[in-house]
């Protein structure tokens, strides 16, 4: 299974508006044929939330079941007979003036029945990556640093892309990772590259996961920063 979230950030403060952020992604509970998909989402004003399967949006009705409660955050998706629609990769959607974030789960149906011998090679259970922090954005001068921390057994691969071209490690980028699955990127001169979307990768034998956020630089904003400053 893999998650991935995706967040507005803008250069710039609004007192009244607060962009979408899952305080909890999205987590799935299989119960015999039925399967509970569940998180909390918090933002200003009260984020609007939609489910989507396979990139297809869902429609309370049939097999599919909403919840959604504002005053707590709280959203679930529940869908019946969950192995007619076998692998596939459920995503929430929150919406408001602020900005949208997702998170995504790829559930896999079925798995195969382990041979006996491989079950005793078996010294630690496998885990598919997860990000138990999502991708968190600071900006310092014309810097920015993106910082997240994954798990997952193997220990996964790690990659960054912006734009969804692949970053090589070399300037501006700066791309560090450290033995508890918390991974850094630095990007320098941030504003030559101007608004972006920013994503983080984690791959291992058991599944994928992906942490998103777009960074929206505010030029104006910006601008006067640096006259500030002189």
């Amino acid at each position: 299974m893999s998650g991935s979230r995706r967040s507005f950030v803008t250069m710039g403060t609004n007192d009244n508006v607060e962009p979408p952020k899952f305080s909890k992604q999205v987590t799935p509970t299989i119960t015999g044929t039925t399967a509970l998909f569940e998180c909390y989402v918090t933002g200003r004003p009260a984020p609007e939330v939609r489910w989507f399967q396979d990139g297809l949006e869902l429609i309370d009705e049939d097999n599919f079941r909403m919840v959604s409660d504002t005053v707590r955050g709280y959203c679930a998706l529940e869908v019946s007979n969950v192995h007619e629609y076998g692998d596939a990769e459920y995503m929430c959607r929150a919406v408001n003036a602020g900005g949208m974030v997702s998170s995504t789960v790829e559930l896999t149906i079925g798995k195969k029945p382990k041979r006996e011998e491989d079950q005793d090679d078996d010294v630690t259970e496998k885990q598919p990556p997860k990000f138990l922090q999502q991708i968190v954005p600071k900006i310092e001068g014309t810097t920015a640093i993106f910082r997240c921390q994954v798990t997952g057994n193997p220990l996964p691969e790690l990659s960054w892309s912006v734009n969804g071209e692949t970053i090589i490690n070399e300037e501006p980028f700066n791309i560090v990772v450290d033995s508890d699955g918390v991974c850094t990127l630095t990007v320098e001169r941030v504003q030559t590259i101007g608004s972006a979307v920013y994503q983080c990768k984690a791959v291992n034998s058991s599944g994928k996961a992906s942490s998103i956020v777009e960074l929206t630089i505010d030029r104006k904003t910006t601008k006067k920063q640096s006259h500030a400053g002189m």
